[in-house]
Order: C-alpha cells, then structure tokens, then sequence
C-alpha cells in the first residue's frame, strides 16, 4: 500500500513538473510574442513617423517649390522708338481752298527761313501764291517755288528783305504787281519762259539785284518794273518786248549797258 501511495505521490509531482514546464513555456511564449508585438509596433510606429517625416517634408519641399513658382516673375522690357518725321517742304503754311485746288495764303505756323512749297496739299494741287501772302516775311532767305505754281499773286513777296534767292518754275504764268518789291538782298532772277508781261513795281526797290534774265516770251516790261535797283549794270531785252512803260528803270544809278531791240514800239 506504501508503495503504492509513493508511486502515486511521484506520479503526481511529475505531472505538477510537467504542467510548471508548459506553463514556463506558454508565459515566455506570451512575452516573447508581447515583446515582438512591442517591437513591430515600435517598428510601425517608427515607419508611421518615418513616413510622416518624409511626408511632410515632401509636402514642405513642394510648398517651397511652388512658392518659389509662384514668386518667380518675368519681366520683359520693351524699348520704345520714336520716330520722327520728315518732310521735304514746309510745314506749317496756310492754305486756301479753291474750287478743286490750293493757293499758298500765308506764313501761319510755319517758322522756316528757307521756304519750299509743296505742290500738293491735302490731296490738291497747289497752283498759287496769294495777295501778300510772305508779305513782310523778313526772316525768309531762299523760296523754292513747285511747277504746280500757276500764278504769284501781287506783293506775294513784298519786303522780304532777307531774301537771297528764288527759283520760279516756267508753270508761272504771271507774276503780279509788286511781287518782289522791297527784296532788297535779292541778287539774281531769271524770268520764267510762261511768263509774258513784267508787272509794274514787281522788282521795285530790290537794291542788291544785279542779274535779270528776261525770257524771250516776255512782250511788256511794265511801269517803274526795276524802279530803283541800284546795283544792276546792265540788260538785255529780248526782240519780243514791244512795250516798255515809264520808269521802268527809273533810279538804276548804276545801269552802264542796255541794248533795247527794234521790236519795242512804245
């Protein structure tokens, strides 16, 4: 019976030992698995951060880019020319409508000492000069007259005391009273071929003229024509002239030489 009861008693310790061996095993096996448990959540957590770090600093890079994007302007600078505009004539001059064409009428805004005229104006042809229209113009040196000109009006010119020099087209048909008179720098003139008739007083007073070319359509030097122009020597009139008024060259002190053709009756 003894025996028996130790048998038991040995058998039962075993077991005890046995179930204290799983239990052992189990508990480690519990924290083993609590510690990997730790450990992965460790490692997740770290990921999470790491990842969270990488985003926002991903997310930070990209704000910084963009901002940078957004801030970056480009600037283009154009240059501008401006461009000044030149004419061949004179600006500035007044004009007068006639009918389908222009007559030159006056100085206006013009402020040239050496004065071209256009032949054409607003689309028209100019064809006259008027009545005193650079009357007075002391100022004025040179005029260049266009071939539109058809006629230059009486004392168009008249005291222009600066003048030196005058082209006048054979378009002009007639030069009027006075014209040139008082042109007192005036040296040289050559009378155009269109022109037939010397009007009185047209040179009047032009003290420094010393050179006259009449042309030979010229048929009447009219009265007191170079009245006064004391520095011309000499003439020649042309065997179409038939009439040559008084005074003509009244006054020319200094006229050494003229040769007056057989065709001048009066």
């Amino acid at each position: 019976m003894k025996k028996i009861i130790s048998l038991f008693l040995v058998i039962c310790m075993m077991l005890t030992l046995l179930l204290s061996a799983v239990s052992c095993d189990s508990f480690l096996d519990f924290f083993e698995t609590d510690a990997t448990t730790e450990t992965t959540d460790e490692a997740m957590t770290k990921k999470e951060t790491t990842d969270e770090e990488t985003i926002i600093i991903d997310v930070t890079t990209q704000e910084k880019t963009t901002a940078k994007e957004t801030t970056s302007v480009e600037i283009t600078t154009t240059e501008e020319t401006t461009t000044t505009e030149v004419f061949d004539y004179s600006v500035g001059l007044e004009y007068k409508l006639n009918g389908d064409s222009y007559s030159v009428s006056g100085m206006g805004t013009c402020t040239d000492t050496d004065i071209v005229i256009p032949s054409e104006y607003n689309g028209l042809s100019v064809t006259a000069i008027n009545w005193r229209a650079f009357d007075a113009c002391t100022s004025i040196t040179s005029i260049v007259i266009p071939d539109s000109v058809k006629s230059i009006d009486i004392y168009a010119f008249n005291g222009c005391t600066s003048l030196t020099s005058i082209s006048i087209p054979d378009s002009v048909k007639a030069i009027g009273t006075g014209a040139f008179s008082g042109c007192s720098a005036l040296t040289s003139i050559a009378i155009p071929d269109g022109v037939t008739i010397i009007n009185p007083e047209t040179f009047k007073d032009c003290t420094y003229l010393s050179s006259i070319t009449i042309s030979g359509k010229v048929t009447k030097i009219g009265n007191s024509a170079f009245y006064g122009c004391t520095s011309l020597t000499g003439i020649t009139i042309p065997n179409t002239v038939t009439m040559i008024d008084e005074y003509a060259f009244y006054k020319c002190n200094t006229l050494t030489s003229i040769a007056i053709p057989g065709s001048v009756a009066n």
